[in-house]
């Protein structure tokens, strides 16, 4: 090689350095641009209303803990619409912070009327403006404490992923804060001339963060032509048992 593409070689390597994203967990919201494409203010409530106090435990950022009751108080209004379609005999397995984060992807484009049911039903809208405009940034750090924890005895791990019709240009910003916030990279897929084999794709990459575990999500016939836009999250969770333990309980 030539002195000239050797000068050109390291010009180019401390730029791609520099391109490098900061570490979601330790990063600060200024060093991220996760503003979303629309912002919505709920009602203002009747009446000045001052909340007491609240006791938040130690090292915890305030606007996390904000993020995680909301996502509480959505888990139980759900366990109590499942609870009711259920007999009283039936187990009920649910992973509410699943659910909310997906739909935490779905915000990310959302305006108007849609974003207004999302942060309703999700009770984005019990939040402060200020942690609910900047919902993203704090799920990246909630999801920093569930799935960073180092733990010899379980694994806890969530994958998500976006599959969007190969035909269809998606937002870069879209695309760019979904992978950095939530792990979630777009994959182009021909759902439009060939739907089941988008679904088999996507059973498969399922499969495979899942240990193998979960297969078939989608069954046959579950996506058509018309299918524009998946969003998949999964959980992985393996805890080790103390022989002690199950000799207690038996």
């Amino acid at each position: 090689m030539r002195a000239p593409d050797w000068l050109l070689v390291l010009a180019i390597l401390p730029l791609a350095s520099l391109a490098v994203p900061p570490d979601i967990c330790s990063a600060k919201p200024k060093d991220l641009g996760l503003e979303p494409r629309c912002i919505y203010r709920s009602p203002e409530p009747e009446g000045p209303t001052v909340a007491p106090p609240e006791a938040i435990p130690g090292a915890t950022n305030p606007r996390v803990w904000e993020l995680s009751k909301a996502n509480g108080r959505f888990a139980l209004a759900l366990y109590k619409q499942l609870a009711l379609s259920k007999t009283p005999d039936a187990n009920i397995f649910m992973s509410p912070i699943s659910i909310s984060t997906a739909f935490a992807m779905t915000k990310l484009g959302a305006c108007n009327r849609t974003l207004q049911q999302i942060m309703q039903v999700f009770q984005f809208d019990t939040i402060k403006e200020k942690t609910s405009d900047q919902v993203h940034f704090f799920f990246a750090k909630l999801n920093c404490r569930l799935y960073r924890k180092k733990d010899a005895t379980t694994a806890l791990i969530s994958a998500n992923r976006l599959f969007g019709d190969k035909s269809l240009v998606f937002s870069e910003t879209y695309q760019n804060i979904s992978e950095t916030v939530y792990g979630a990279k777009l994959l182009p897929l021909n759902f439009r001339e060939n739907p089941d084999a988008a679904r088999v794709s996507i059973n498969n990459w399922i499969s495979n963060k899942t240990e193998n575990l979960i297969q078939e999500t989608l069954p046959v016939g579950s996506l058509d032509s018309t299918t524009m836009l998946v969003l998949v999250n999964t959980i992985y969770f393996k805890v080790f048992i103390s022989p002690d333990w199950l000799v207690v309980l038996t």
